[in-house]
């Protein structure tokens, strides 16, 4: 099952909620989680897309230090309609880094889109923070590695 056809039931969830008097935050957990379902399957898509591409030793893989080419990279490969889908679910860019051995670290800024939680200083890919790793209470970033080397 596509974890984006979740996000109108956590929606309207959280819409009943309200109605019964549970209050805003309640709202907003469950937003987040639908938004963050989302977004994992959508970087997992990604992921999958990159290695393989990396695989068939495809030149055109997005380069961090290029500006726009991961956007440009998405929005080639994704099949989507609607919204952007160089966006997470939140409207913020995905980001990319690469990783001390040259691997890529793609990740979703999370639900209060600040940089916390993924690191592109680690030596071994799987090193690097995952969220709530980070030393900050409020780390959401939503990271995955991309093997490319």
């Amino acid at each position: 099952m596509d974890p984006s056809r979740l996000v109108p039931l956590a929606l309207l969830a959280a819409g009943t909620a309200v109605s019964v008097g549970a209050g805003g935050d309640l709202v907003k957990r469950a937003t987040d989680y639908a938004r963050v379902m989302t977004t994992q399957h959508e970087l997992a898509a990604l992921r999958q897309h990159l290695e393989a591409d990396a695989i068939l030793d495809q030149k055109d893989l997005p380069a961090p230090e290029v500006p726009g080419s991961l956007e440009r990279y998405i929005r080639r490969e994704a099949h989507a309609t609607g919204r952007d889908p160089s966006r997470d679910a939140w409207g913020t860019p995905y980001g990319v880094d690469r990783t001390d051995s040259g691997n890529l670290i793609v990740w979703s800024l999370g639900p209060n889109k600040a940089p916390d939680a993924c690191s592109s200083s680690a030596s071994d890919d799987r090193s690097a923070a995952k969220p709530g790793e980070a030393g900050a209470k409020d780390a959401d970033d939503i990271c995955v590695f991309v093997q490319v080397k």
